[in-house]
């Protein structure tokens, strides 16, 4: 019954990643301020993170809103799946900090640990639908978590990477400028 219930997952988180890349969610887009839904997912994820034996560091620290255009559903998914992955790849003690700021007129957000990273050569095709690292193949997953965060990006106009952190991975989602005309 386990192994059904991960098929019709696996299935469900398909068939969002294609409604999202069809384009259909773009009719709920709104003035979305991100550092209240990365707070949320932040909250929402912080007692996860401590009985992994990690440490959360919230570097939300701009006054102002950061506004951008688009799904607040979709975008609190988009973080919370990379939270999720800091949380289960990253080694017990790991530190997982989250920023954002603005760069010329563009919303930048970025996730980043202090755990092992995804080497360079791994960096795009984990976004790949049903790729896993190989040291991620012993863990619970479908290889889709990622694709559903690069859909969601894609969806918001947002250019999504990976870099290496030293030690550990840095991920950065820049968003399209946005007039605050008005807001």
């Amino acid at each position: 019954m386990n192994d059904l219930s991960g098929v019709v997952a696996t299935f469900e988180a398909l068939l969002r990643i294609s409604e999202i890349e069809g384009g259909a969610r773009k009719s709920r887009f709104t003035d979305i301020d991100m550092k209240l839904v990365m707070l949320n997912v932040l909250d929402a994820l912080q007692a996860v993170a401590e009985d992994a034996g990690h440490r959360m560091q919230n570097n939300l620290s701009s006054a102002r809103p950061t506004l951008v255009r688009g799904d607040r559903e979709l975008l609190s998914q988009l973080f919370a799946n990379l939270l999720e992955n800091a949380i289960c790849h990253c080694p017990r003690g790991s530190l997982i900090q989250v920023g954002l700021d603005e760069t010329a007129g563009r919303s930048v957000a970025t996730i980043c640990d202090n755990g092992t990273g995804i080497p360079e050569a791994e960096r795009v095709k984990v976004f790949q639908r049903l790729y896993r690292l190989e040291k991620s193949r012993s863990t619970p997953g479908s290889g889709l978590g990622l694709s559903l965060v690069a859909a969601i990006a894609e969806l918001h106009g947002a250019e999504i990477a990976m870099a290496d952190n030293d030690p550990g991975l840095r991920v950065t989602i820049c968003f399209l400028p946005r007039s605050l005309e008005g807001v």
